[in-house]
């Protein structure tokens, strides 16, 4: 059931910290093999297909360190290895997902009866096709709080 990992450092990423973050995506591999994805400051990476596995997609093309300088330094990281739960495995599927060009969004697990929700608040679903792509939408439109709610 998915496994998330990554972290918000006070220095930029650097090679120890990298290796730290490489390891957390080799431990957590097993408990998603369908894809996987992380997000590296600015850009969002996804593995599917003969890069679906963590190990895959790093080996094949190296964890991505944007040099921004020092006006935005390189220092937030967050990953992803998911075991397909609901929808198909491929790159629209695999986490992070970016909402609305602002938000960073990964999670564990089935998000049950969203689109129903997601109505309920005026949130478009005809396109949607993703339960996190939706929760992140619904969270973007009415803040955190609607996760009481849901």
């Amino acid at each position: 059931m998915c496994g998330i990992f990554g972290g918000s450092f006070k220095r930029p990423i650097d090679a120890e910290i990298l290796a730290k973050l490489k390891t957390l995506g080799l431990i957590n591999q097993s408990r998603g093999e369908d894809s996987c994805g992380y997000f590296n400051d600015k850009e969002i990476f996804k593995g599917v297909d003969d890069k679906k596995k963590f190990m895959d997609l790093v080996t094949k093309e190296g964890i991505h360190l944007p040099d921004f300088g020092e006006q935005s330094p390189n220092n937030v990281f967050i990953g992803h290895v998911r075991k397909a739960s609901m929808g198909s495995t491929n790159k629209e599927n695999a986490h992070p997902h970016l909402i609305n060009d602002h938000m960073i969004l990964v999670h564990n697990g089935t998000i049950r009866d969203v689109w129903t929700f997601a109505r309920k608040h005026g949130v478009e679903t005809k396109s949607i096709f993703s339960d996190s792509i939706t929760i992140g939408l619904l969270i973007d439109k009415e803040g955190y709080k609607i996760l009481t709610e849901y």
